[in-house]
């Protein structure tokens, strides 16, 4: 609940959601997200312990930006993705500024 009160309140540069959360899963807050035209472009990093090797189109885990298996994830390895999530996030702002070339 808390995830959705902070997400109504701003719109964050990005996203990082473990999906087992105490009050409402990660998969509902992630269906959130995608759900509200303001957050639509928001990069989500989910994390979890769960296999996330094949994901159905259809499952909210195919609608992250990118899935860190946490056993897996170090410090360093958190970051480094944080810093290519919203990099490659900035690029793709640029390229949407741009205006088409006549």
């Amino acid at each position: 609940m808390e995830a959705t009160t902070h997400l109504t309140e701003s719109t964050p540069d990005l996203v990082l959601l473990d999906l087992m959360l105490p009050k409402i899963s990660g998969a509902l807050v992630l269906e959130y997200i995608h759900s509200d035209p303001r957050l639509t472009t928001v990069p989500v990093i989910i994390l979890s312990n769960a296999p996330m090797t094949e994901v159905p189109p259809d499952s909210p885990l195919a609608q992250g930006t990118r899935r860190l298996v946490k056993s897996e994830c170090t410090f360093a390895s958190v970051l480094e993705a944080i810093q290519a999530t919203l990099a490659q996030a900035a690029d793709l702002k640029v390229v949407e500024a741009r205006p088409a070339s006549a």
